[in-house]
């Protein structure tokens, strides 16, 4: 008779711990770091962006590191979306901490194309060892690696309105600091000295259980 097995994920190790300087000032409201491709999302922020300009005033700046085939789309949008001054993308070899440590929200409202699903989204606990929360879609990996109105906020990727609304709930009373100091801590579950451990303990069950099978 077989015996049934809880099954457990054990998430991808990210590194070690990170601080983020007191003295650096955030000079951008939100950044993404990621490859710059249709399910990402950056598209869906520009319209969110415009959104907070046109009908509130509000201005907000927006950090864009990464590449890919969505580049010379995005810049057009920029000119659409009458965002000039507002994103900035940035050179590539621009150190993925210094966008990090000047920027309020880490934000990838993802979609799901015919073609692929966002997994699970390390560069959330990245953003979040610097001190980030995060916005990120419905779809995919990122409610793994968010814990919604903890950590950041989960948004639907397919409705303007769901990201709009994250985005002014982040920046509403200064929201982004009590997320960014969750965000923080929930990543420290990701480094290589706690999650080494889990596999090793796994590794074990898994010996146990095939001894016992033989």
């Amino acid at each position: 008779v077989l015996k049934k097995i809880d099954h457990k994920i054990i998430y991808p190790a990210f590194g070690k711990k990170i601080f983020k300087s007191k003295i650096i000032k955030n000079k951008y409201d939100l950044c993404t770091v990621a490859r710059l491709e249709y399910r990402k999302g950056h598209h869906l922020v520009f319209e969110a962006m415009s959104i907070l300009k046109n009908k509130h005033d509000i201005l907000v700046k927006y950090a864009i590191l990464g590449d890919g085939p969505e580049l010379s789309r995005l810049k057009d949008l920029v000119i659409r979306h009458s965002l000039h001054g507002q994103v900035e993308f940035m050179n590539q070899d621009c150190p993925i901490g210094e966008i990090f440590k000047s920027s309020s929200i880490h934000i990838m409202p993802t979609l799901t194309t015919p073609e692929s699903v966002e997994g699970f989204g390390i560069s959330y606990i990245e953003a979040g060892s610097y001190g980030i929360g995060s916005i990120g879609g419905i779809d995919g990996g990122a409610p793994d690696a968010i814990k919604n109105t903890k950590t950041g906020l989960i948004c639907d990727g397919k409705d303007l309105n769901s990201i709009y609304d994250s985005v002014n709930l982040f920046l509403e009373n200064n929201n982004y600091i009590k997320f960014g100091k969750n965000a923080k801590e929930f990543s420290e579950d990701f480094y290589w000295e706690k999650i080494i451990k889990k596999y090793l303990k796994l590794i074990n069950y898994i010996k146990i259980f095939f001894n016992w099978w033989k």
